[in-house]
């Protein structure tokens, strides 16, 4: 992500060796205008709250359909450059604006 600083980041929250969560933590370390939408099969909301507190601004679920995900990436590239308020939660069904705790 450093060398190549792409618009969006789309990772899974499940990923070997460290989470979604924390890896997007350590992005926006070195780049506090990145674009990170998290891919997973997690609707817990526990899950979704930490990524908002991370600083993801879009969390998708596996169960949710292309468009849903091509939503979240849209989001994240006209959001990336102002604070975070509102986490998008795209489920297939409807998109939910979550306030940290939902």
């Amino acid at each position: 992500v450093r060398e190549l600083r792409p618009d969006v980041v789309i990772a899974d929250l499940s990923m070997p060796g460290q989470s979604g969560i924390e890896a997007a933590r350590q992005i926006l370390e070195f780049d506090e205008t990145a674009a990170i939408v998290l891919l997973t099969m997690h609707a817990d909301a526990t899950y979704a709250s930490a990524a908002l507190e991370a600083g993801v601004l879009g969390y998708v679920l596996k169960s949710a359909g292309p468009d849903e995900l091509l939503g979240a990436v849209d989001h994240a590239l006209h959001r990336r450059d102002r604070p975070v308020g509102l986490l998008h939660v795209f489920d297939g069904d409807e998109v939910t604006d979550a306030p940290g705790v939902f």
